[in-house]
């Protein structure tokens, strides 16, 4: 449960970030294609996750 609770928050935030550079080029964010790489490490204290996303652009307007 806790690492898919961490790897959600890292999705979020690839969102978040991939949503503020489509914005700066005046795009729209389009669906996540696909998860190209996700890492999980850790230790009974804390738990890392690493994630690249993959997103596509909507078309442009």
């Amino acid at each position: 449960a806790v690492w898919n609770a961490a790897a959600d928050d890292a999705v979020h935030e690839a969102r978040a970030q991939a949503e503020r550079l489509a914005k700066a080029a005046g795009r729209d964010l389009g669906a996540a294609r696909q998860i190209t790489f996700l890492s999980r490490s850790g230790d009974s204290d804390s738990a890392t996750v690493t994630v690249a996303v993959r997103f596509a652009l909507a078309p442009a307007r």
